[in-house]
């Protein structure tokens, strides 16, 4: 079945009916007068060159714009920074931690040959209980320590060690003190027999050999005053 063709719309309707034939309707245009145009170039010399224009930003766009921060300078680490030296004082040069200083101690003169020693003979416990008895009766004890010493016999110091008593002891308020010569030498060997004898009191390196002598005149002493 043939295909029914489209209908067109009346001619007047589109314009399409309607021709135009050349000069009509358009008007003629004259040539340009040359004043015209030089007329122009002098007024657009005379115009200045164009400025961008300036955004003036408003208080309100101001106040409502986030603030910024001000910028902060990069934290130091306080380890880092080095403190000047104080011209003013003199820093004091500082001992290692780590090491100690050594003592120095002026060295002294020996003993001379012959130099004398000071000794304190200790009295026994039995010793002191017969001093304190003669002196109730009125015996001073000094006179009765006196009187022992010089009824010793007297005692040339070896070079060999000798224990004290381990006897208990009187108070040291019994004790009596002298002096006596030794030989620097004669010490020396003394020690030179004792484990750590350097380091030992010299009157504990001697007295060994004095005390029973002592012991035995005190002994001799007490019983004469009680007679």
């Amino acid at each position: 079945m043939a295909r029914e063709r489209i209908k067109t719309l009346r001619p007047d309707a589109t314009g399409f009916g309607k021709t135009v034939t050349s000069g009509q309707g358009r008007p003629q245009l004259g040539t340009i007068s040359e004043d015209a145009i030089e007329s122009f170039k002098a007024k657009s010399a005379a115009t200045p060159a164009a400025v961008e224009p300036t955004v003036h930003t408003s208080r309100e766009d101001t106040s409502q714009s986030e603030p910024t921060e001000p910028s902060k300078a990069p934290e130091r680490n306080p380890l880092d920074v080095q403190r000047e030296p104080d011209k003013t004082t003199k820093e004091k040069p500082r001992m290692p931690s780590n090491r100690l200083a050594s003592l120095v101690v002026p060295q002294r003169a020996g003993s001379k040959p012959g130099s004398p020693y000071s000794l304190r003979l200790r009295v026994l416990q039995r010793h002191a209980d017969a001093l304190e008895r003669l002196e109730a009766n009125g015996i001073p004890r000094a006179t009765v320590l006196k009187a022992a010493y010089a009824n010793m016999p007297e005692i040339a110091i070896e070079p060999r060690y000798v224990p004290q008593s381990t006897e208990a002891s009187g108070g040291a308020e019994w004790s009596h003190r002298v002096t006596t010569k030794i030989e620097q030498k004669t010490v020396r060997e003394i020690a030179a027999t004792v484990k750590n004898g350097s380091k030992a009191p010299k009157s504990a390196l001697i007295l060994g050999q004095i005390e029973p002598a002592w012991f035995s005149a005190l002994d001799t002493t007490i019983k004469e005053f009680y007679e």
